[in-house]
């Protein structure tokens, strides 16, 4: 979608004489050079090896008492070995697709081997210590390699991390469950900074959103939801305001940032229309709104998650708000009253703000 959106801009600005047609062409060229990266051929390879490895895993393990241990042990060792030495030499030929397929075979092959030889020689632990290895050595393995795909597996293996965690501690306040999900969260971005696959940076802001919601979990509260609604909506304000010094991070990944943060503050209304009833449920309707209002004016017109996560918190306030209800048809008309009073004025305010930064840019 977006790579059709910018070749129809592209062909607008050569009409209009905008663009010259050389390099109209040329952009058009360095485009699909990029995004043919990632065809569908090169997704259904990856899930070849992915499968492969699976298959392998189990029909070793159907037959596993029938080897020798010493050949286990070097069957297990030789699978990791020769995938991850395969995908070098397929990387130094320029076959990045089959490269990143053999690194996923020889991942999946290490994790396999953990349990395959936790198993044989009896080896005392639990699934967080193997989950943990696992993920360090697919992070090992991204980093050295710089492999986007590995750095995806890494990014499944995380949430298979927090949830053992989850399920062994009962999730239950600890430094473990506290500070493992914000750890990976960090670790996750860097591996996306340094293999240059954006979309892994996806599950550090999934992580911190798991994270919050255990947070409330633990302490359920109008409070804490009224904090996860201040602290999403001041961080999407930091990340999707244009003159904000930290609006340059807010355009990373097509305006992924600022979708999640405003995900954190719907999260945080969500609980709130749960938690409050009788009066004060209309005056957070309200508040929702007028948040929702505001967010789409800053940053609906750029992100478009953002436009689309602002019209369903609208929606879903006001048909939660049909639904729980007011009482009677007349407090149901005082409160559209009222919302359409608010989302005018923010209209107005966001109208003037936008007005006087475009003077004082030309001023400038």
């Amino acid at each position: 979608m977006y790579v059709r959106k910018v070749k129809r801009d592209i062909a607008r600005w050569v009409e209009l004489g905008l663009l010259p047609a050389m390099t109209a062409e040329a952009l058009v060229r360095d485009i699909d050079s990029r995004g043919s990266r990632l065809g569908i051929a090169q997704i259904l390879l990856i899930l070849a090896a992915i499968f492969l490895s699976a298959a392998l895993l189990l029909l070793v393990s159907a037959n596993w008492e029938a080897v020798p241990r010493i050949v286990r042990l070097c069957v297990v060792l030789a699978l990791i070995w020769l995938c991850h030495l395969g995908g070098a030499l397929l990387f130094r030929a320029g076959r990045d697709t089959l490269g990143a397929a053999a690194l996923l075979l020889g991942t999946a092959a290490f994790g396999g081997g953990l349990a395959l030889v936790g198993q044989m020689y009896h080896i005392s632990g639990d699934a967080v210590s193997m989950f943990a290895v696992w993920f360090l050595a697919a992070a090992l393995t991204s980093v050295l390699f710089r492999s986007g795909a590995v750095a995806v597996a890494a990014g499944l293996l995380t949430f298979v991390l927090c949830w053992s965690i989850v399920d062994t501690t009962d999730g239950a306040i600890s430094g473990l469950t506290l500070f493992t999900p914000v750890v990976l969260a960090v670790v996750m971005a860097g591996l996306s900074a340094w293999s240059g696959q954006e979309k892994a940076a996806h599950f550090s802001f999934l992580l911190l959103l798991g994270w919050a919601v255990w947070l409330y979990s633990q302490y359920e509260t109008p409070h804490t939801a009224t904090g996860f609604v201040v602290i999403g909506f001041v961080l999407f304000v930091a990340l999707a305001f244009s003159r904000s010094p930290f609006a340059r991070y807010g355009e990373m990944m097509a305006g992924a940032a600022p979708f999640y943060a405003l995900l954190l503050c719907a999260i945080g209304l969500l609980i709130l229309h749960i938690e409050v009833h009788d009066g004060g449920l209309v005056l957070v309707a309200v508040i929702g709104l007028a948040l929702s209002v505001a967010a789409l004016a800053l940053g609906g017109r750029d992100h478009g998650g953002v436009r689309w996560l602002c019209y369903g918190m609208i929606a879903a306030i006001i048909f939660y708000l049909w639904a729980e209800t007011i009482g009677s048809i007349l407090g149901t008309s005082g409160f559209f009253l009222v919302a359409a009073l608010v989302a005018g004025g923010l209209a107005l305010a966001v109208v003037r703000v936008e007005k006087f930064l475009a003077k004082k840019g030309r001023d400038a």
